[in-house]
C-alpha cells in the first residue's frame, strides 16, 4: 500500500520524528527575522512535534526568555517561562500561530494569533496585553530588596528568578527588623519587603513584632503576571 502526502513538509516532519532528528529547514532566514520561541504549558511530546515544525519553517527555540521573540502558550499560566519572558517578549501566541504558519510553509503574522485567556484576565484582574506593555516600559519590581523565606512554594531559586525578572534585588540574608524598618522609612533606601510561607512564619516573629508587614508568595506571583505591585491584598496577618 502506498501513502501519499499532500504536503511534502508533513512529510518531512513524520520522517524526522521517527529518527528524532532536528529536521532540515525549507528557509534561511536572515537573524532580525528568525523567530526565537519558547513552548510553555504544554506536555513534552507536544513540544517536540512544535519543535520540528518550527525548525522546518527556519525558526529557533529561544536559549533564554532574554533571547525570546515568540511565547507560544496554551493559555495564560504562572510558569517561569511565562512570568520571565513578559518583560522582553515581543510576540506572545496560541500554538495556532505554528500550525498555520506550517501549513502555509512560511511564518505568518504573529498579531493575528495572540493569546486570549478571558478566564484568567477575570481570576487576576488584568489584561495580558497591558501587562506585557508595561513589563516592557518598567520592571515592575525596579528598586526593590527581597528577603524570600527558604521554605517559600514555589522554591526558593524559582521565586528568585521571577524577582529578578522583575528587576528585583535578592537579600542573601535575612535582614534585621530595624534595617528592614529603616529602608521603609528612608527616602534614600530602597524599600525592603519580605516574602514567607505559612510553614516559615517562625523566621517572621520580629517583623510581626514591630507591625512589619510580611507577605505571600503571591505579592510576586501576581504582581508579575498583572504588573501591579500589592501591598493590601498578600500581607499575612
Amino acid at each position: 500500500m502506498h501513502i501519499f502526502f499532500s504536503c511534502p513538509f508533513c512529510f518531512i516532519v513524520l520522517f524526522f520524528s521517527r529518527l528524532d532528528e532536528r529536521p532540515p529547514s525549507i528557509h534561511k532566514l536572515p537573524p532580525d527575522r528568525t523567530p526565537h520561541v519558547i513552548f510553555t504549558g504544554f506536555n513534552s511530546i507536544i513540544v517536540q512535534e512544535y519543535m520540528k515544525k518550527l525548525y522546518v519553517l527556519g525558526g529557533e527555540v529561544a536559549e533564554s526568555s532574554a533571547k525570546c521573540t515568540h511565547l507560544v502558550a496554551a493559555k495564560v499560566i504562572r510558569t517561569v517561562k511565562f512570568l520571565v519572558s513578559l518583560p522582553t517578549v515581543q510576540n506572545i501566541v496560541t500554538s495556532e500561530w505554528l500550525e498555520q504558519s506550517f501549513r502555509a510553509q512560511y511564518f505568518l503574522d504573529p498579531r493575528r494569533f495572540p493569546l486570549r485567556d478571558a478566564e484568567a484576565e477575570v481570576e487576576f484582574n488584568f489584561n495580558l496585553e497591558e501587562s506585557m506593555r508595561k513589563a516592557q516600559t518598567r520592571r515592575i519590581f525596579q528598586g526593590l530588596h527581597f528577603y524570600i523565606t527558604p521554605g517559600i512554594c514555589p522554591s526558593l531559586s524559582t521565586m528568585r528568578t521571577i524577582a529578578s525578572a522583575g528587576d528585583g534585588r535578592l537579600l542573601p540574608k535575612q535582614p534585621s527588623w530595624q534595617q528592614v524598618f529603616d529602608h521603609q522609612r528612608g527616602k534614600s533606601l530602597p524599600e525592603i519587603v519580605i516574602i514567607s510561607c505559612s510553614n516559615d512564619l517562625h523566621l517572621c516573629k520580629n517583623y510581626f513584632a514591630h507591625s512589619i508587614d510580611v507577605h505571600n508568595g503571591e505579592f510576586i506571583l501576581t504582581g508579575m503576571i498583572t504588573q501591579k505591585l500589592d501591598y493590601e491584598t498578600y500581607p499575612f496577618l
